[in-house]
């Protein structure tokens, strides 16, 4: 179970021990909701599933399905001495950390939403920016690597960090593109230009994640 006094690596091995039954709960489930895509207008659907796991750790569990295949998104939250967190876990040993300071402006900045919790505001960011792009700002740097991450809603700034082997991408705060300032102009050209012709099914680039 994470309790706040984990650190990070502590929390990521918490994490890879339960995520199989996790896993496994929202395979048991994708039959019932492929039916309900076939019956849709649009071919498609999606639940958000709260689930508890084992391990005594809280988990949602987005699944998406249209008629012909069916994906899961798993993320668990959790609090620390900073307040709220969620981290997805990805493929390819890849995890997207979420502040509460990043859901915090993400409101503040765009969804203008009174009265609602960071979870219920973490699975509307989930449920609408699946696929982001990514572009670093300090390449060089062989530790902590600053980044900035381009999605449907908006950009984050945050870090990319490798623990124990796994990367982890932490979207520490949230800007509308209008908010832009001259000098990262041009890292959010190239970015957007991936993002773009990604989601117009013309390629796909090491620089971009599909949740």
């Amino acid at each position: 179970m994470i309790v706040p006094s984990m650190n990070s690596g502590e929390i990521l091995k918490e994490i890879i021990t339960d995520v199989n039954a996790v896993q496994n709960k929202a395979d048991s489930i994708t039959k019932n909701l492929r039916r309900a895509a076939i019956k849709s207008k649009s071919k498609t659907s999606f639940k958000f599933l709260d689930y508890k796991s084992p391990r005594k750790n809280d988990w949602v569990i987005l699944l998406k399905s249209t008629t012909s295949y069916c994906s899961t998104m798993l993320c668990v939250h959790y609090l620390n001495k900073k307040g709220f967190n969620c981290l997805m876990v990805s493929e390819e040993d890849h995890f997207h950390h979420f502040s509460g300071h990043f859901l915090e402006r993400y409101n503040e900045r765009f969804l203008h939403l009174e009265c609602i919790s960071k979870l219920d505001l973490f699975k509307h960011f989930l449920l609408h920016n699946s696929v982001v792009s990514v572009e670093s700002l300090n390449p060089n740097d062989m530790n902590i690597i600053r980044i900035m991450i381009k999605f449907k809603h908006g950009i984050a700034f945050g870090t990319l960090e490798n623990i124990n082997g796994h990367d982890i991408l932490d979207y520490r705060t949230f800007i509308s593109q209008e908010m832009v300032l001259a000098f990262q102009k041009e890292k959010l050209d190239s970015i957007s230009n991936i993002y773009n012709e990604f989601c117009n099914g013309n390629s796909v680039d090491k620089k971009l994640e599909s949740f």
